[in-house]
């Protein structure tokens, strides 16, 4: 079983949190290439929670991310941040593509 934990990957990400505003958050996740009803609608703090951590699986499936734990209690995946200065982002999704044959690294906590 994998966790996720949708505000430490927004911190990560250099996403707004849900309490600064579903609005901005939306915002922020359509600005990084997510579409679908990102770009239809209004979404609810629980559904931008769940495109996060959706992304955040997807980018792992891709070669991006990290999981932490034990694996005998369960495991939390969260974005590896890849930059050193400004906001901590994942690649975006075409980029990520590209790279799918890099394998996703796993952290011990």
């Amino acid at each position: 079983m994998v966790e996720g934990y949708p505000g430490g990957a927004q911190d990560i990400l250099g996403l707004p949190r849900k309490k600064a505003g579903v609005g901005l958050l939306q915002k922020a996740l359509r600005e990084e290439g997510l579409g679908g009803d990102l770009d239809r609608r209004p979404l609810t703090h629980d559904e931008l929670d769940a495109v996060t951590i959706a992304w955040v699986g997807w980018s792992f499936r891709h070669g991006h991310g990290v999981l932490i734990g034990d694996p005998t209690e369960g495991l939390m995946l969260l974005p590896e941040a890849e930059r050193t200065t400004g906001p901590k982002r994942l690649p975006p999704k075409v980029r990520s593509a590209e790279r799918a044959g890099n394998p996703a690294r796993r952290g011990d906590s």
